[in-house]
């Protein structure tokens, strides 16, 4: 096994895993994969799919991604917990972030989803900004994300 990630990498073992567990249907091919970088992205060189960690091996400071709509705008976390609001990313060991709590966006498409294991789940309210407009409790307690 040693020898196989010595010849390979550890991201293209990685790679090479997740890939036959898709294609032998033990997992769902994810819709984000994750990558830890000590700076922050620049937007040109953000690819979508990819959500950009920024940090180190102890710490993390800020999320960064593409929104899963048509829009593909990017939305930028705070991963800070003395930040509100915040959020928290566990990466597992084939890349695909988890991330606590939902992510809503209080502007246009409105989206509200959460990221499980690299998948988008999309929350039943996402796409409707009535329930913003109606319940302002909302906007001053519940998390949500900012548009960079």
């Amino acid at each position: 096994m040693n020898h196989l990630l010595g010849l390979l990498g550890k991201s293209m073992f990685v790679h090479y895993c997740r890939t036959v567990l898709i294609r032998l249907g033990f997992i769902s091919k994810p819709t984000y994969l994750a990558r830890v970088v000590s700076d922050h992205p620049s937007p040109e060189d953000m690819v979508p799919g990819w959500i950009y960690v920024v940090g180190g091996s102890n710490y993390q400071k800020w999320a960064y991604l593409h929104c899963p709509t048509e829009s593909g705008e990017i939305m930028q976390l705070s991963l800070q917990s003395k930040q509100h609001p915040y959020w928290r990313i566990n990466i597992d060991w084939l890349c695909r972030p988890t991330v606590t709590p939902s992510i809503r966006q209080l502007t246009y498409p409105y989206a509200h989803y959460w990221i499980r294991e690299g998948i988008v789940v999309w929350c039943k309210d996402s796409g409707n900004p009535s329930h913003l407009i109606q319940n302002s409790y909302t906007l001053k307690h519940k998390h949500y994300a900012t548009n960079k």
